[in-house]
């Protein structure tokens, strides 16, 4: 049972993380000319998929964490798909496909990572 509340910790910190680079994309949109805002953006998402994939104990439960990080993007991207008009729509649907590949590109750097530490501590270990 121990187990079962990190893992709910986990994933807690995970949604944390996605309404994070959410708001950062809000703020972004505020700040029209400034960019420099693209740099914790690109970075947060990647970092905590890399996190997750540190801190996860069972392969079998490593692909849940980027799925749970980019899901409010997800979300708030989709439902603007679905209530668009006009010319704009075309963009937002690319925009949801792009965040659904590197979702992808999440999962891929997350396992990465697991498999990294477990490489690092068997060598270590015996």
């Amino acid at each position: 049972m121990k187990n079962r509340g990190t893992f709910r910790s986990r994933v807690l910190g995970d949604v944390l993380a996605g309404i994070s680079a959410l708001a950062l994309v809000a703020v972004a949109g505020k700040l029209n000319a400034n960019r420099v805002w693209a740099i914790p953006i690109l970075c947060i998402l990647p970092l905590a998929a890399g996190m997750a994939g540190f801190r996860e104990p069972l392969a079998k439960r490593v692909w849940i964490h980027p799925l749970v990080i980019t899901l409010p993007g997800l979300a708030v991207v989709s439902a603007g798909a679905v209530t668009c008009r006009g010319f704009e729509c075309g963009a937002i649907v690319g925009i949801l496909a792009a965040a659904i590949v590197f979702m992808f590109i999440l999962v891929g750097l997350s396992f990465a990572v697991y498999f990294i530490r477990r490489w690092v501590v068997r060598s270590d270990g015996t």
